[in-house]
């Protein structure tokens, strides 16, 4: 149940109460995954806000009440707040004197640093529209050591903090399929050095937040919010090791997960074909390098992160020999995908493993044939319109998205529109073995031994030829 215990109406209902003294203006810059549902609560307690983003289409959907991505509650809370108190736009002119700012942007990895630009020109757009003593929060996902870039950037516009505005860091604690849930129950830190931005920070999430609120430095934060994804990361990396262990030493991964875990102080997580997503995927490098350039290499980590970004193309290669060895060298040269978003149950692909699956057998002369309920994102395969349209007259089925649709798969009838003998691989756990097998399936997947021959060192990469007939 969204919410936990608290459905959006009795949310609203407790929230009504705020809406008496609820004086303030505020902008919230970018609005995207993180920016839109912070922006549709802070709204449903009465408070006025405005979304602010460049992307004039994003907007325009959201003036016609239409939210840019799938997320259980986005939709009806953004259709009974707009224009009450939530207010789209892309024209920065029509704000000013705003009391709170926050700044909901990426910013990405790019060249093995850091990529800032999109901050700095999120803040430039602060600069305007705050009023004197205003507070900017930033949400972002920020390296350590920004602080001093955003004071030194903020100076350079005239800008002084503590007379002109006040900074925060409160980096948010989400994850797609369940924003609204998380942002309201999960702890929020609040990272600041003086205590009227500790004080207004924490005056606008109290309005919605349920889970603790914790004040912390500006620094602190910063390395909080990285360290929170490295550890997942690492956590990741170590189920995936064992899973790769476990698949040469003829062991099956989930019998020994399922066994170690009865061990009170060992809670090995679920392997996978690899780790997506926007955070996961350079937050443990913002940490590395930011730790690196003082003078100390955590070398854990970027290993860690090496591991869960090498397992696509490691799997892709698998089943690649495995169907040289199953196929006798032939086959259809098809491949049918089966989910593309980066986790299961959402349509974000940003970082996704199933796009160097893709890109592995496209480069290799394989047709891709892509089917996901949640997005028509495919990395350059063909779309198809459903799970048996895109098996059909293929050698192989990999499912790369846990998503509860392909849970009703009808096996069966998936083998019949397969090539003999039909192969089926599993990235995330997501099937029984037996129940595969009983279909006339070949099964491999993540964690499980391995069933090339120990005779086949290596598949060409090239080895379908164009036309049978050559040979």
């Amino acid at each position: 149940m969204l919410f936990s215990s608290i459905s959006i109406g009795d949310f609203l209902a407790l929230s009504s109460l705020e809406q008496i003294v609820a004086k303030m203006r505020v902008g919230i810059i970018g609005q995207g995954y993180i920016g839109l549902p912070l922006a549709l609560l802070i709204a449903s307690t009465g408070i006025e806000v405005h979304g602010y983003d460049i992307n004039k289409k994003l907007i325009v959907n959201l003036l016609e009440g239409k939210p840019p991505f799938e997320e259980e509650g986005i939709g009806n809370l953004l259709k009974s707040l707009l224009g009450k108190t939530y207010f789209p736009t892309s024209d920065l002119d029509s704000l000013d004197r705003l009391d709170v700012v926050i700044i909901a942007v990426p910013t990405p990895l790019s060249e093995s640093s850091p990529n800032l630009m999109f901050l700095r020109s999120a803040l430039e757009s602060a600069a305007k529209v705050v009023r004197r003593g205003g507070t900017i929060i930033v949400e972002s996902t920020l390296p350590p050591g920004s602080k001093n870039k955003i004071v030194g950037w903020l100076r350079e516009l005239g800008m002084e903090e503590g007379r002109d505005y006040y900074i925060a860091y409160c980096p948010e604690r989400a994850m797609p399929g369940r924003l609204l849930e998380e942002l309201i129950w999960n702890t929020r830190i609040i990272g600041a050095d003086d205590e009227e931005a500790a004080r207004a920070s924490e005056e606008i999430y109290k309005r919605f937040v349920k889970g603790e609120i914790i004040r912390t430095s500006f620094s602190v934060a910063e390395v909080v919010k990285l360290v929170e994804n490295t550890y997942r990361d690492v956590n990741i990396a170590l189920a995936n090791e064992v899973a790769r262990a476990c698949e040469v030493l003829g062991v099956d991964y989930w019998e020994v997960m399922r066994l170690a875990n009865k061990h009170p102080r060992v809670n090995l997580l679920r392997a996978g074909v690899g780790v997506g997503g926007s955070c996961l995927t350079k937050d443990p490098l913002f940490l590395y390098l930011a730790s690196k350039d003082r003078g100390y290499e955590p070398d854990l980590i970027l290993y860690a992160r090496r591991v869960n970004m090498d397992g696509p193309v490691r799997y892709a290669r698998q089943v690649h020999r495995l169907l040289f060895q199953t196929k006798n060298g032939y086959g259809s040269r098809k491949i049918a995908v089966l989910g593309v978003t980066y986790k299961g149950n959402v349509n974000d692909t940003r970082e996704s493993p199933a796009r160097d699956f893709i890109k592995f057998f496209l480069r290799h002369g394989y047709m891709v044939s892509v089917f996901d309920p949640h997005t028509g994102e495919t990395f350059g395969g063909m779309r198809a319109e459903d799970p048996y349209e895109a098996a059909s007259g293929a050698d192989c089925v990999a499912v790369l998205a846990d998503h509860w649709e392909f849970k009703e798969l009808i096996l069966d009838k998936l083998a019949a529109l397969m090539t003999d003998p039909p192969v089926l691989f599993d990235g995330r756990g997501m099937f029984s073995r037996e129940d595969v097998e009983n279909s006339g399936i070949i099964y491999v997947g993540v964690g499980l031994p391995h069933l090339i021959k120990e005779t086949v060192v290596d598949a060409p990469l090239s080895f379908y030829p164009l036309n049978k007939k050559a040979i």
